[in-house]
Formats: C-alpha cells, sequence, structure tokens
C-alpha cells in the first residue's frame, strides 16, 4: 500500500502527457471542458516511450470536443462526426 500511494503521488503530480499539469489542474480542466461543451475527450497513453524511465507508464491526454473532425463520416464503418458508433449508435471509439 506504501508503494502504491508513492507512486500514485509521483504520478499525480504529472499526469498528462505534457507535464504541465497535475492531477487537481487536469480534473479541474475536464470539468471546465464538460460543463462549457457538455464531452471531454481523452486518450490513455501506456507507452513507456518517451517517459523517462522509471515512472508509471500511463498518461493521460486531454482533448478538446474541437478537436474531432465533424467532417469524418463514413456510414458503412460506423463513424459519423469523427465518433465510431455500433449498430445501435453507441458511441464506442
Amino acid at each position: 500500500a506504501e508503494r502504491l500511494t508513492k507512486r500514485w503521488n509521483k504520478w499525480s503530480r504529472a499526469p498528462d502527457v505534457t507535464g504541465e499539469l497535475s492531477w487537481n489542474d487536469a480534473q479541474r480542466m475536464i470539468a471546465r471542458a464538460w460543463f462549457r461543451d457538455g464531452e471531454q475527450f481523452i486518450q490513455h497513453v501506456t507507452l513507456r516511450y518517451p517517459f523517462a524511465a522509471g515512472e508509471t507508464p500511463y498518461k493521460i491526454e486531454l482533448l478538446e470536443s474541437d478537436m474531432v473532425p465533424y467532417d469524418l463520416n463514413i456510414e458503412d464503418q460506423g463513424w459519423r462526426q469523427g465518433v465510431r458508433m455500433n449498430a445501435w449508435r453507441k458511441p464506442s471509439a
């Protein structure tokens, strides 16, 4: 439990890929975007590179909803306004 707590404390100082936000700052940005736009996209990054050795190999990338390509409409593959949907039109990616 102590090792996990130490690792969490270290990770939460800079959980995003830019290394500029703390976990509290990231949560504030997520909430602000969610309240303003109704959505917030997060990409889960699990590769070690380019992160330093010894760090937890997990980071998040916060993506504004403006980054969604609204012109990506490939209906036969399930894409609509940049969001992939299943047969029931539930977002899956």
